[in-house]
């Protein structure tokens, strides 16, 4: 179990380091894109489409969780429960 949880922490930090590697490259410039490209429009609309999407999610959450709230909650205390379990048998 301890080298699973070894294993997960090092892919995780190896995935966080090439993401910031990637993340820390310079850009392309201005030149090579030329005037085929207008961020402007196109991050506004993405934006509200993001916010749009994410309230929808959020009420279908809602929906769901008032509809079933007795079987969410016996998952999440038996979610609890197996991972108790498995710290102490550890």
């Amino acid at each position: 179990m301890t080298t699973f949880f070894l294993m997960v922490c090092s892919v995780s930090v190896i995935f966080f380091l090439v993401f910031l590697w990637q993340c820390g490259k310079p850009m392309r410039s201005a030149k090579t894109l030329g005037n085929a490209f207008r961020p402007t429009e196109l991050i506004s609309a993405d934006l509200t489409a993001g916010r749009r999407t994410l309230a929808h999610l959020e009420t279908q959450m809602a929906e769901f969780l008032g509809n079933h709230q007795r079987s969410a909650s016996l998952l999440l205390v038996g979610l609890v429960l197996v991972s108790t379990a498995a710290n102490v048998k550890a």
